[in-house]
């Protein structure tokens, strides 16, 4: 079982499979701080290795050294706006060792040598997936078989359904705290939409693969996605249609336009033949008078 930070851990939860308590942002102070994250392993006969972690913006760290170096100078007029970190926070987050420092907080006797393990741990954030990928997938579409707005409208909508139902069916217990746009990111509906005649194509696995392989909810429900694909074609087939009507008309259009043009220029060039003829005989027969 995992908590958040809520203000009901300040009330007397007790719970005893509680394993994980996460605190997202700066607690008022240690006492708060502690006082949630004591509500992890209260049985440790059922909970083993309960852990309480803190999660604290980029900026945490450089605001707690000038908040504790003004608490050492006396010169708080000089923090900035905003540098309003607790004094025992801020010497938490400096401190080398978390659990000497909470006992130097409490007045507790030490009776253990220090180590690193409470060290902060600096998250990796994963870069944003370069759009090459998809770019390099359009690329390979002709153009008239890529999807038109209103395809893409309804296409969205079928996504959307198909990440709710991967939402619902997964596992409280593990994902229970996963948003509901993790499942399907707005940037892998744009891939699929991008690439859907790809999607469909005899290589579609393949393409899966490529285009969504970081996507691990899609990979783990192929039959599903296929499914939705597979929907969203049909109902494309009728759209498909009016499209390529739409398109006959308009290139029927164009030609009678452009044969009409056609004939009205060759009517022009044959009335300037004509009359250039006309003075041609006019001019040669009056030479002839005068000799």
């Amino acid at each position: 079982m995992h908590f958040l930070e809520l203000n009901t851990l300040s009330v007397g939860v007790d719970l005893s499979k509680v394993r994980d308590v996460i605190i997202i942002g700066e607690p008022e102070d240690v006492d708060d701080m502690f006082q949630k994250f004591g509500r992890a392993g209260r049985d440790r006969e059922i909970v083993t290795d309960p852990r309480a972690i803190l999660y604290l913006p980029a900026g945490a760290e450089e605001r707690a050294k000038c908040i504790a170096e003004a608490e050492v100078t006396g010169e708080k007029g000089k923090l900035r706006k905003g540098d309003n970190m607790d004094i025992s926070i801020a010497r938490m987050v400096l401190a080398e060792c978390k659990e000497d420092e909470q006992d130097r907080q409490y007045g507790n006797q030490r009776d253990e040598d220090s180590c690193i393990g409470c060290q902060p741990e600096l998250i990796d954030v994963e870069p944003p997936k370069p759009k090459a990928i998809a770019q390099d997938a359009v690329s390979r579409i002709p153009r008239l078989k890529r999807l038109s707005k209103v395809m893409r409208v309804l296409g969205k909508q079928h996504l959307e359904q198909y990440r709710l139902s991967l939402w619902d069916a997964a596992d409280e217990k593990t994902s229970g705290f996963t948003p509901l746009p993790s499942y399907l990111p707005l940037d892998d509906m744009h891939i699929i939409l991008d690439s859907f005649a790809l999607l469909i194509s005899d290589e579609q696995l393949t393409e899966v693969q490529h285009l969504l392989g970081h996507n691990g909810h899609i990979l783990n429900n192929l039959e599903g996605f296929f499914n939705t694909v597979h929907t969203m074609d049909i109902e494309f087939g009728p759209i498909r249609t009016a499209n390529m009507e739409k398109a006959r008309v308009g290139r029927a259009a164009a030609a009678a336009k452009k044969l009409q043009a056609k004939t009205a220029d060759a009517a022009r060039l044959t009335g300037i033949v004509l009359r250039v003829n006309t003075r041609y005989v006019h001019y040669a027969i009056h030479m002839l008078y005068v000799d």
